[in-house]
C-alpha cells in the first residue's frame, strides 16, 4: 500500500488489509481480515456507593472502550468510588445521580442521553435497570443493555471418602492448591 491511500483509509482497515490497485481501471481491490467497526457513545450507568467486583468490572470495561476511541460517559452518585477509578472520564462526560430522588434521575438521565447521542445504555446494578430502561425509552434513542454482576464466586469441594469415581484425585488437588 502506498502512503497517499493509507492516509485517505481510517487506521482500522489500513492496518489489516492488502490493495492491489489495477491502473487501467483505477480499481483498487482490498482484502481484508480485520472487522471494521463503528465508535459509539456509550453511557455507563451505576448508583452503587460501594466498590466491589461489578464496580470493578464497570471501571476495566470503561477504560478498554475508552481506549478502543468509544465516547465514554458515565452516570454516577457523587462521592462514589467509582470517581477515582473513572478519572479518565471528562466532567462534561459525567452526569451526578441523585442518591434519593428517582424521578429528578429518570428526567435528567433522559435528557443526557438525547443531549449527547448516546447509542447504547448500559446499567450495572439491579438498582438501576428499571431507571436505565425507563430513561431509554423516554429519550426515544439508544440501546439498553443490563449487566447481572453475581454476588461473587462459589467453591464446592466433595468429601473424599464419599467418592468412588476418581473425582477425588480433582477434588483433593484442587483442596490442596486453595
Amino acid at each position: 500500500l502506498n502512503r497517499s491511500w493509507r492516509r485517505s483509509v481510517p487506521p482500522a482497515v489500513a492496518g489489516g488489509c492488502a490493495a492491489v490497485r489495477i491502473p487501467d481501471d483505477n480499481l483498487l481491490i482490498l482484502r481484508c481480515s480485520v472487522v471494521i467497526f463503528r465508535l459509539m457513545r456509550i453511557l455507563q450507568v451505576c448508583s452503587v456507593t460501594t466498590f466491589g467486583g461489578g464496580e470493578r468490572h464497570l471501571a476495566d470495561l470503561s477504560r478498554a472502550l475508552a481506549d478502543r476511541g468509544h465516547e465514554l460517559y458515565v452516570a454516577i452518585v457523587p462521592g462514589s468510588p467509582l470517581s477515582a477509578e473513572l478519572s479518565f472520564v471528562t466532567n462534561a462526560r459525567t452526569l451526578a445521580l441523585s442518591r434519593r430522588n428517582y424521578l429528578k434521575n429518570l428526567r435528567t438521565l433522559a435528557t443526557f442521553v438525547r443531549a449527547h447521542g448516546i447509542e447504547i445504555v448500559h446499567a450495572h446494578a439491579a438498582r438501576d435497570y428499571h431507571l436505565a430502561a425507563l430513561a431509554t425509552r423516554l429519550a426515544s434513542r439508544g440501546r439498553l443493555v443490563l449487566t447481572r454482576h453475581a454476588g461473587g464466586a462459589r467453591i464446592f469441594l466433595k468429601r473424599e471418602d464419599l467418592a468412588h469415581t476418581g473425582a477425588h484425585k480433582i477434588n483433593n488437588a484442587l483442596g490442596q492448591a486453595l
